[in-house]
Formats: structure tokens, C-alpha cells, sequence
């Protein structure tokens, strides 16, 4: 696992942030300025390549390293989708780099701001280069940071958007030392968590993936759909994933998820993916929602506007 929550920084990139907007700006509404996503949305790859846009999915072993599995899994779509580029990124010198950036060691866990601040600080190394070794995953020299020299300026112009509604206005009721506010209202709470959803859902319409973190059940199983029962379960721990699509109508309770990828191998849910209910994003259960933007990365050939920000840009 090894996902914990980010805590609340009002200098996040938001959607509705000013560099944002200029790099989206190039991208086409597929709606005419409409704002509705389709029912469903699977962005694995086409119909005639159902999984062109990634390779198979990870497995962390016993490392607390998924948020940083998820962030390479983002890189790994955008350079496959975008540039037509095989791309497999170093699970382990990512996870190495981000604890560095923290100041801490061994395996902690890491968050995913983090993680992706160190994407754009050291870049990512190829999986040949520092392959995954659970056993060994901290015998790394002290000159780490040169094995990562030659790729530090790939991702220097990357910018990292959070979606979450709670990171756009959690900062309204806090006092001046940004102390949060902590989410008492459950009203306020749904309110927060549905507006969320719909983020996260339109930037995935428009083909972005979404890594997030969730609460995981003791509940989990093997199986490729998620059961949703706060009322019975307790908490493992926290694991990030990424958003690769969504169904309005999967047959979860509550009905409605998101299509996931995972990285605990292909033997777990459906060859490594699976469906989280609605409802963990709408309850909060499911934050630190993120994507990735980039200026070689916005094709409007393979990317749209998200549906959210029809209103806000104007090419």
C-alpha cells in the first residue's frame, strides 16, 4: 500500500489556475461547449488494442510504494497515447527520490504530491536502470541523484493539477495559519465529494487519467469490483491508484465506479484493474486526486477540453 493523504496547500494547481488553463487552451470541447461526459469512459486503448496505452500492470510486492506505481502509470499513458513512445519508468528510483525529497527512509510510503514533485525535479528513470527488487529496494548508492542526472529536464515543465473540490476551496473557514478545517458537515462532505467526481469524470471524458488515494476495506478480495459498506468495515490502509475510466451503470452498490489500475500484479481483480464505487470519492473515501498536464502533451488530436472548463477558456 503506502499511500497516505496530502495535506491541504493552497498553492496546489487547480483547474481553474491560470497555467493550466493556458496549456489546455489548445484542446477542442467534443460537446460544443456542452457540459455532459459520456455514461462511460475506458481509457485503456482502442477497440482494435484494448491495451495500447499501457503495459502490464505493475506489482509492488511488499513495498509501500503505489502512489509513485501510479504516477508512472500516468507518464506511461501520455507517452504512449501522445508521443508513440514504449515507456516503462524505475518504480524504485522514483520511490528513492521522492523519500529523499521528504527526508525520510526506508519503506515509509509517500504521498503523491511528492511523488510527482519529484517526477518534475529528477525526472524518470528507465525500468532498465533500476529494475524493482523488493529485498533490496534501499541498497542504492549516495550518488543516486547522478543516476537520475540524465533525465531530470524531461519533466521540468510538467504541472500537476489537483482535482479535488476540497483542495479548491478547503482553505475558505482557515485560520491564518492554513490550519484545515475539518469536514464535520456530512451534508458539505457529500457536496465536496460529488463536485469532485465530476472532475475527476471530465477530465477523464476528455482523456486524462486521474491518480487518487483510497481508504481500502478489510473487505478487499482478489475480485475486480470493490464493495462499498462503511458501516461494517474498517480500514487497512491507504493505496493510490489510477483512474482509467468510469461506468455510470457498473453494477456496484451503490451503482456507478471508476475503472481503476491497480499495481498488485495481474492476478489481482480483472488482469490488475478493477471498479471503486462512486461513493469512495463522493464520501471522501477516495482523495488527492491528480493529473499531469504537459506542452508536448496536449494533442488535440488525442486529448479534449474537459467538460468543467468549457465556460473559463476561450481560444
Amino acid at each position: 500500500m503506502g499511500w497516505f493523504p496530502d495535506l491541504p496547500d493552497p498553492r496546489d494547481y487547480t483547474p481553474d489556475h491560470k497555467e493550466v488553463r493556458r496549456l489546455l487552451a489548445r484542446l477542442k470541447s467534443d460537446k460544443s461547449g456542452q457540459k455532459s461526459v459520456p455514461a462511460s469512459v475506458d481509457l485503456r486503448g482502442e477497440d482494435d488494442a484494448p491495451s495500447a496505452f499501457f503495459s502490464a500492470v505493475a506489482d509492488q510486492q511488499t513495498l509501500n510504494c503505489s502512489a509513485v506505481c501510479a504516477v508512472l502509470g500516468l507518464v506511461e499513458y501520455f507517452e504512449r497515447r501522445v508521443r508513440g513512445r514504449a515507456f516503462e519508468g524505475s518504480i524504485l528510483c522514483l520511490y528513492k527520490m521522492a523519500r529523499k525529497l521528504r527526508r525520510t527512509s526506508g519503506d515509509c510510503g509517500v504521498d503523491l504530491r511528492t511523488t510527482l514533485k519529484s517526477l518534475r525535479r529528477f525526472g524518470a528513470v528507465p525500468y532498465d536502470l533500476w529494475y524493482t527488487d523488493a529485498e533490496r529496494f534501499d541498497d542504492v548508492a549516495e550518488d543516486a541523484s547522478l543516476i537520475c542526472a540524465g533525465f531530470a529536464l524531461a519533466y521540468q515543465d510538467a504541472c500537476y493539477v489537483r482535482l479535488d473540490a476540497r483542495g479548491l476551496a478547503y482553505f475558505a473557514k482557515s485560520s491564518k495559519q492554513n490550519v484545515p478545517v475539518p469536514l464535520a458537515d456530512d451534508n458539505l462532505c457529500h457536496s465536496l465529494g460529488s463536485q469532485t467526481l465530476r472532475n475527476v469524470k471530465s477530465f477523464l471524458a476528455a482523456g486524462f487519467p486521474v491518480a487518487f488515494g483510497f481508504s481500502v476495506p478489510k473487505s478487499l478480495s482478489t475480485e475486480s469490483r470493490i464493495l462499498y459498506r462503511p458501516t461494517f468495515d474498517s480500514i487497512r490502509g491507504g493505496q493510490a491508484v489510477l483512474a482509467v475510466g468510469y461506468d455510470d451503470e457498473k453494477d456496484t452498490s451503490p451503482k456507478g465506479a471508476i475503472l481503476i489500475r491497480n499495481s498488485w500484479g495481474e492476478t489481482w481483480g480483472d488482469a490488475g484493474y478493477g471498479w471503486l464505487p462512486y461513493a469512495y470519492i463522493e464520501r471522501q473515501f477516495a482523495t488527492d486526486c491528480w493529473t499531469l498536464l504537459k506542452k508536448d502533451w496536449i494533442d488535440p488530436g488525442e486529448l479534449s477540453l474537459p467538460s468543467v472548463l468549457v465556460p473559463e477558456i476561450s481560444v
